[in-house]
């Protein structure tokens, strides 16, 4: 076979000159065929299409090149080579450095628009600039990893993204030059931390071990931004890591991490970066709040938020100006608990408000149905201490608007969770009206949620709404079926090794067997 493509190609030189088939071997780099651009870019025509045609139509009158329209059953204009003819004529490595910066370039404009349609079929293509590079020099393979990494992980070639970020670690060993080799090693450890194939508390420990490579790396006095950068993603990590295991140590490190990164973070050198630790670091102060300590540590997050919202403009950020509101507004609830509870609860829903100026349904929809699932939260709170009617009917409005957001085809768990609170506000509000309508409609809307919560994907969920279900059926007269409810209830609680709750639905059923009978 490659004696007959020879032939072929000896034939076309010999009445069409050396041109096309040189052509030809510079066009054999391409993996999984090109567009006309690719091609013009590797020949050098960009400024002669007339020419390019000519060479393109010549070379697919020779069968060289084929032109297909439907790729995987889209219609995807491209010329392709027969793999049979790049094993017989070979390829001309000089046109490989074109190769290379053609694909590198389209890869960072796809990253800088966020739209990669582009990308979608070039998989083979920048697997082969990456290895050309790879080869010729890392630094370039690393600018086109930087470039192509985030369409490989959010279009399902997480595992191609982490053989590039691994094969890389491996290359820049030999590499003198450690703010490259630090910079791999950070991109590293946000390729593990995000990578979701294998363990995850394997990975999180492989990105802080990355993480902590990359700072041996970027010395504070040489690479001040950098070294800051990569303190702020360990802080993240072992965040994540807290999730998992040794949650108060993990915190801790973060905390540490996130102090360190402020040093550098200043307002007055990198403001929004600053912004982004402080808000970090006040999640990290919350959690934290969860175990031990929990007003002071509360107080220091809510410090925390407040030192990032003065250097987040929303003007120039308003996504995260609005988050670090809404993580605000969830801390003085928090707070609320332990002193200030009106006054706290108030603050909090003057957070949550400014966070929905701009967390809009057009620019987040799913952030703003989560912040106003939290004030209506707030507001069903306040409804304990005073103006019930007022805040309850509030609190309704609230996580009526979320459920206008989240779907339960979209966000089953969230949208069962605003249910359950909606249910639990038409109850509260059934008793202070003595409406047997508001009843009905807490008993739909618990129901709603247990449509989509269940004792796989959220045990605990399951079972608080189970016997949220049940007051409401005890408060309709529906005895029985209230202790149905408490028994599903019972049953999760148990499992879930929750003893106060588990004995807390005996009781119940226990006084409504006593009332029936």
């Amino acid at each position: 076979m490659d004696q007959l493509i020879l032939r072929r190609l000896d034939d076309m030189t010999a009445e069409e000159g050396p041109e096309p088939g040189a052509a030809l071997r510079r066009l054999t780099v391409f993996r999984g065929g090109f567009t006309a651009a690719a091609a013009a870019a590797i020949l050098g025509l960009e400024d002669d299409p007339a020419h390019l045609d000519r060479l393109l139509t010549l070379l697919r009158g020779w069968q060289f090149v084929s032109w297909q329209t439907l790729v995987n059953g889209q219609r995807r204009e491209r010329y392709i080579v027969d793999p049979l003819v790049v094993t017989a004529v070979g390829i001309d490595d000089s046109a490989r450095p074109a190769h290379y910066s053609y694909f590198e370039t389209l890869a960072r404009r796809c990253r800088d628009s966020g739209v990669y349609t582009a990308l979608d079929i070039e998989i083979g293509n920048l697997s082969a600039a990456f290895d050309w590079a790879l080869g010729a020099e890392i630094a370039a393979a690393y600018q086109l990893y930087s470039a192509a990494g985030d369409f490989l992980a959010q279009h399902g070639h997480a595992d191609q993204q982490m053989d590039w970020i691994e094969r890389l670690a491996v290359a820049v060993i030999r590499e003198t030059d450690p703010y490259l080799r630090g910079m791999i090693q950070n991109s590293l450890g946000v390729a593990c931390q995000n990578n979701p194939l294998g363990s995850r508390r394997d990975n999180l420990r492989r990105a802080i071990a990355a993480y902590r490579a990359a700072l041996d790396d970027h010395d504070p006095q040489t690479a001040l931004l950098a070294h800051a950068v990569a303190q702020h993603n360990l802080g993240t990590a072992h965040a994540d890591l807290a999730r998992i295991e040794d949650r108060a140590e993990n915190l801790w490190h973060a905390v540490e991490a996130y102090q360190i990164a402020l040093r550098y973070r200043t307002p007055e050198f990198a403001p929004l970066a600053f912004a982004a630790t402080q808000n970090a670091l006040g999640l990290a102060y919350r959690d934290l709040a969860g175990i031990e300590d929990r007003t002071a540590h509360l107080e220091r997050a809510i410090h925390a938020y407040q030192n990032a919202l003065r250097h987040y403009p929303p003007q120039a950020a308003p996504l995260e100006f609005a988050a670090t509101q809404n993580n605000l507004g969830n801390a003085y609830c928090a707070l609320s608990a332990a002193q200030d509870f009106a006054d706290n609860l108030r603050r909090a829903i003057n957070a949550y408000q400014s966070a929905l100026e701009y967390r809009t349904p057009q620019a987040a929809p799913l952030a703003y149905a989560a912040t106003q699932n939290n004030l209506g939260t707030v507001y069903r709170a306040l409804a304990t201490g005073e103006e019930p009617a007022i805040n309850l009917r509030r609190a309704i409005a609230a996580f009526e608007e979320a459920l206008r957001y989240y779907t339960p085809e979209q966000s089953p768990l969230d949208y069962a969770a605003a249910q359950n609170n909606l249910g639990a506000a038409y109850r509260a509000l059934a008793g202070i009206e003595e409406s047997a309508a508001f009843l009905r409609q807490a008993v739909t809307a618990f129901e709603s949620a247990l449509r989509y919560v269940t004792p796989q994907n959220a045990p605990l969920d399951y079972a608080t709404t189970q016997a949220n279900l049940g007051l409401a059926r005890q408060d309709l007269g529906e005895r029985a079926a209230a202790v149905i409810c408490w028994r599903e209830a019972a049953q999760y609680f148990q499992q879930m090794g929750d003893l106060d709750k588990t004995n807390l639905m005996r009781e119940w059923i226990t006084a409504a067997s006593r009332v029936s009978h």
